[in-house]
């Protein structure tokens, strides 16, 4: 007789925060929904009743990166903060969310070649980026920071802080880099971040 799978909010959480280790903390992007299952010990046909495929798994945690990425954005448009803040905070917060899911990125970087943004979230998200980049360029003009296209510095934002975590493993496993020193330098990030984009 076939098992009758009742849904539950518990089930479809436990699903969800399974995939997020095995996808982002692990790593395993390959993952099947059978590896999803295993990790909480339940039958494939389980996982499936709650999300019937990979990709609607994937679809849903590619709009929830997106919109915590919208969050964390806002630390850089505060008015009520000093621009230095602004970006100590997004930085912090950044490595934060980035800790518990080093794997994120990389995750964006392939879904965003598969699942283009929606015209209405990319004007948006495009909108708050304008302002900030406004914001970059005033304090430019004021010496607050090196004079050059604002676009640079947004460069240097981000990359500053993803490509140590995005590259972690090539430096973990062909270069034998040790768990215990790569933390200890990602743990200087904040610092060096914050000195190499206000150096004039």
């Amino acid at each position: 007789m076939r098992q009758k799978i009742v849904k539950d909010t518990k089930m479809e959480e436990q699903i969800i925060a399974a995939a997020k280790r095995v996808f982002f903390t692990e790593g395993k992007l390959h993952a099947t929904m059978q590896d999803i299952a295993d990790e909480i010990g339940v039958t494939r046909p389980v996982v499936n009743y709650y999300f019937r495929t990979k990709d609607v798994l994937m679809e849903k945690f590619y709009k929830e990166t997106i919109e915590c990425l919208t969050v964390r954005l806002n630390f850089l448009l505060d008015t009520d903060s000093s621009f230095y803040n602004n970006i100590s905070n997004f930085i912090e917060d950044s490595f934060n969310a980035r800790n518990k899911y080093p794997y994120v990125d990389t995750f964006m970087v392939i879904e965003m070649n598969c699942r283009p943004l929606t015209s209405d979230l990319s004007e948006y998200k495009a909108e708050k980026f304008m302002k900030f980049l406004k914001i970059v360029q005033h304090e430019m003009d004021k010496g607050t920071i090196l004079k050059t296209d604002p676009l640079n510095f947004l460069f240097d934002l981000f990359s500053l802080i993803t490509y140590p975590l995005v590259i972690g493993p090539l430096y973990k496993n062909i270069l034998a880099v040790a768990d215990k020193r790569y933390k200890e330098a990602m743990a200087e990030r904040k610092e060096i971040i914050l000195k190499r984009l206000f150096a004039k």
